[in-house]
């Protein structure tokens, strides 16, 4: 997860779903040794990942909060912070030490590639150009290109920043200079 979301600030509030998704993807994809080592995925399966967000928040790890979005003052949308600083610590060991950027290179990119993957899965009923996206739409359309190329998926990045859909909720959701330099 710090490795993901974290690389350029810990303190970016990650929507509660975005995170929930990318659990739920890496533990399909880590599923094969998951399902041999631990006693947790071995009961609850596939469930079990969707309490890690809510475990690491008990745990003080993640700070959750709720707010309502702009367009419902019923609808609470919940994010997370890291917020630990025994995590912030490791965040900086990771990315400031080079044996440790080694050891976590290959699973970065795979666990940048769950994330994009996740969330393409979970929003592929819905447009890129929704006038009034939701907490992790708005944070992919700010963000999933440099997931997608932290995970070398060139190709498809490539085919993303040329999808109008894409162009045209990145302009609405971040406004037209910020949005074309983003682009």
């Amino acid at each position: 997860f710090v490795t993901v979301f974290c690389k350029q600030s810990y303190s970016t509030p990650i929507p509660f779903e975005v995170a929930t998704e990318f659990f739920l993807k890496v533990v399909e994809n880590e599923s094969a040794v998951l399902s041999i080592d631990d006693p947790l995925f071995k009961s609850h399966g596939r469930r079990a990942s969707m309490l890690v967000p809510q475990i690491l928040g008990a745990l003080g790890v993640f700070s959750i909060t709720k707010h309502s979005t702009t367009a419902d003052s019923e609808k609470k949308e919940s994010s997370i912070k890291i917020d630990s600083e025994v995590i912030h610590g490791f965040c900086n060991q990771i990315f400031n030490d080079i044996e440790m950027q080694q050891l976590v290179r290959h699973s970065e990119q795979r666990w940048n590639e769950a994330y994009v993957q996740s969330y393409l899965q979970a929003k592929s009923n819905f447009f890129w150009d929704n006038l009034q996206p939701d907490k992790s739409r708005k944070y992919a359309l700010e963000k999933a290109p440099t997931h997608m190329i932290q995970a070398a998926m060139y190709n498809d990045v490539e085919s993303l920043l040329r999808n109008e859909s894409f162009i045209r909720g990145r302009f609405w959701y971040q406004g037209w200079t910020e949005g074309t330099r983003a682009h």
